[in-house]
């Protein structure tokens, strides 16, 4: 009896520590500084100082997902839960870096005074299915 208990608990023990490896998820970059790493069910923010931003600041994205695909096309769009109003270059690789204008964004901004942006990281397989997420959302104060 002693040896299926221990046999029980040994099990358990070792599904309690493992980790799933099918979790997608970001690396944010600020111009070349990492400032965040997120998962696919972070619900994070990032507040932005209007004072602070640059013409030449950019915000840099690197998605990684469990289903890789070298060939297929990735950008990523700001929104502000309506539509999208910028949207990155194309990238043909879904774990290459990623870059969009912050000082486009502050444009935007300053006309619309949106409280939040949605940015959402897109990619588009050989054969057109188009899936998204969302990856985090930006405050500018």
């Amino acid at each position: 009896m002693k040896p299926l208990i221990l046999i029980i608990f040994s099990f358990f023990g070792i599904i309690s520590s493992a980790k799933a490896d099918t979790i997608s998820y970001s690396h944010i970059y600020y111009n070349e500084t990492k400032i965040k790493e997120l998962s696919e069910f972070s619900q994070s923010e990032i507040i932005l100082k209007e004072a602070d931003i640059r013409v030449e600041d950019s915000l840099g994205i690197k998605h990684y997902s469990c289903a890789v695909c070298h060939h297929c096309e990735t950008f990523i769009t700001i929104e502000n839960g309506t539509n999208y109003f910028i949207k990155s270059e194309k990238n043909i690789d879904d774990r290459g870096l990623i870059r969009i204008s912050v000082y486009n964004l502050l444009k935007y901004h300053r006309i619309n005074k949106n409280e939040y942006y949605d940015v959402w990281f897109y990619k588009i397989t050989s054969n057109s299915q188009a899936r998204r997420w969302r990856i985090f959302k930006i405050k500018i104060e």
